[in-house]
């Protein structure tokens, strides 16, 4: 579940358990249109427990929300970005697209207090 701030930084109430900001899962810069790259520069940490959600983003589907509504510009572009993000892992890692599954970005159109 990815959640789209209120601009400006000011806050809203409305955020549901377990969401996450783009910002968590999405390369730093608008246009890169990749997931981050969780993994360690070199070697291997197990207690790494900070980039649990860049991994499952690999490997999930993502439903994007505002309390503002589903409608807006913004969360529109946030939901654009990760299916594209998504398509770029499917079409790394499988040239024929056999046998990778296929993760879907969802919006909910919706106001919070309804959800």
């Amino acid at each position: 579940m990815v959640h789209v701030p209120p601009p400006f930084g000011c806050y809203r109430p409305g955020r549901l358990i377990g969401a996450v900001n783009p910002s968590e899962i999405l390369g730093r810069v608008q246009r890169d249109g990749h997931f981050t790259d969780p993994d360690p520069v070199k070697g291997i940490c197990l207690r790494n427990f900070h980039i649990q959600t860049s991994k499952m983003a690999l490997l999930s589907d993502i439903v994007v929300y505002s309390p503002r509504g589903g409608q807006s510009k913004e969360v529109l572009d946030v939901a654009e970005r990760m299916a594209h993000a998504q398509h770029l892992v499917r079409m790394k890692h499988s040239a024929d697209q056999e046998g990778v599954p296929m993760y879907n970005t969802f919006v909910v159109n919706g106001i919070s207090s309804l959800i």
